[in-house]
């Protein structure tokens, strides 16, 4: 959720790159964190605080795990704390991240 695995974007160097490459980087993905981005945008928020306030909408999901590593990450993760998506907003990604088989 930082952005560094983007469409068309060089990977990180490490094997844990590859192997989310491998099992994350198809056209449904890129899509799903592309509307994410667009709805990011309209509110001035990140990919990640899209993706933290999506959970927090959940009704099933009490307490997401933010697994921050530094200072800064945490504070990135906590500007999400009072966000909240539209309806549409949560619609459009439950619709693009829905199960598949």
């Amino acid at each position: 959720m930082t952005g560094k695995y983007r469409r068309d974007a060089p990977l990180p160097d490490s094997a844990r790159a590859q192997r989310i490459q491998e099992r994350y980087f198809d056209a449904r993905n890129f899509e799903l964190l592309d509307k994410m981005e667009e709805i990011g945008q309209a509110h001035e928020q990140g990919i990640l605080q899209v993706a933290l306030a999506w959970l927090l909408t959940q009704p099933l999901i009490t307490a997401p795990i933010v697994g921050a590593n530094s200072v800064d990450q945490l504070r990135d993760s906590l500007r999400a704390a009072g966000f909240r998506l539209s309806d549409a907003e949560m619609e459009a990604l439950n619709t693009l991240s829905a199960w598949r088989e």
